[in-house]
């Protein structure tokens, strides 16, 4: 039996709606198709080992359903998968996750996770160029 091992070969399907992917050997997402009316995707039993994969998937922009049972990544992520898929995916109105509904609030709380997270990134950088600064002149001196 053949398995389907990238996206990369689905064209003109921009009526596509549900793509059903269980169990196939898809690790990553180098190649988005144009899929505009995709709303559910199932990617149940693929290899998918890195959360940065799923975060490519933003590219469907009407996607509201994602099933990401028994992948490494669910097994690695546990709980937490949940929230950081919502994080990632940001922007998306995804209603069911795994097979479960997603509230409005567990949206909302992804997208405040999002920005705090961006926020403290954006602070340790700029902590980070006033200690190389300071560093610089201490040199100087």
């Amino acid at each position: 039996m053949d398995t389907v091992q990238l996206l990369s070969g689905i064209k003109g399907c921009n009526s596509l709606q549900k793509l059903n992917l269980q169990t196939n050997k898809i690790e990553s997402f180098d190649a988005i198709p144009h899929l505009p009316a995709l709303k559910e995707i199932n990617l149940q039993g693929n290899p998918i080992t890195k959360l940065a994969e799923i975060g490519k998937l933003i590219a469907f922009s009407n996607l509201a359903s994602i099933n990401l049972l028994e992948t490494p990544i669910a097994e690695e992520k546990g709980d937490d998968l949940r929230k950081e898929v919502l994080i990632l995916l940001d922007g998306l109105k995804i209603k069911s996750f795994n097979g479960e509904e997603v509230t409005e609030e567990e949206l909302q709380d992804a997208k405040t996770e999002k920005a705090e997270r961006i926020k403290a990134a954006e602070e340790a950088r700029l902590a980070a160029e006033e200690e190389a600064r300071a560093a610089a002149a201490a040199k100087d001196e």
